[in-house]
């Protein structure tokens, strides 16, 4: 039957000596392209912590260009190529975060509306690049959060807590490991400042000694 010897065809092609690995058609990107009409896609983002009047998850609607989630995301390349009437895409727990994505798309600017964002939205903005396959801004991301030190207790989505609490969701270890590392920093912090605070206190001591 054909279909049995098309398996021994593919069976004698393994037997050959190996040949460079190519990229498959949904890991190459299709280059950005804004000449001709084309599709807009409807992101509907949900959050279900927050239920509207009816009980149902609140949401927001950002409408975008077809050939710029194609080209910056793997994951919405996928869901796109699989369905070519696709029109709407739903995503879930990213409704503090999307709004910055959405920006980065179109700007290749990691800022919010009034500028910069902190370290909380640093967090959530890699996970998301990560949860969505966006190679070129998770990749920059990590490296800005690895450089920024955590803020004062008072400085709300700064503080070493609030990055622990998305470094310790999901599956991703670069997180975590960077949690570890800024809650040392921020340890080392506050002793190296108490020592000093209390220099003075132990120098008065010990000329009573």
């Amino acid at each position: 039957m054909p279909h049995h010897k098309s398996a021994s065809s593919l069976g004698s092609c393994r037997k050959q000596p190996r040949t460079p690995c190519r990229a498959t058609p949904l890991e190459v990107a299709p280059p950005l392209n804004f000449y001709t009409p084309q599709r807009m896609i409807d992101i509907t983002v949900l959050d279900d912590d927050d239920p509207d009047e009816f009980g149902d998850p609140k949401k927001q609607v950002f409408t975008m260009h077809y050939n710029i989630l194609a080209h910056f995301s793997l994951s919405f390349r996928k869901t796109l190529k699989s369905d070519p009437k696709c029109n709407e895409i739903t995503l879930h727990g990213c409704e503090s975060t999307f709004g910055l994505l959405q920006n980065w798309f179109y700007t290749q600017k990691i800022q919010g509306s009034n500028g910069g964002i902190k370290l909380l939205e640093y967090a959530k903005l890699w996970k998301l690049a990560k949860d969505l396959g966006i190679t070129d801004l998770a990749t920059p991301l990590i490296d800005i959060i690895d450089t920024i030190k955590p803020g004062e207790d008072h400085e709300e989505g700064n503080t070493v807590q609030d990055f622990q609490t998305i470094a310790y969701t999901g599956t991703y270890r670069s997180l975590e490991d960077m949690a570890v590392e800024k809650t040392l920093s921020a340890m080392n912090a506050l002793n190296v400042d108490r020592i000093f605070n209390n220099m003075p206190i132990l120098c008065d001591l010990a000329s009573h000694w």
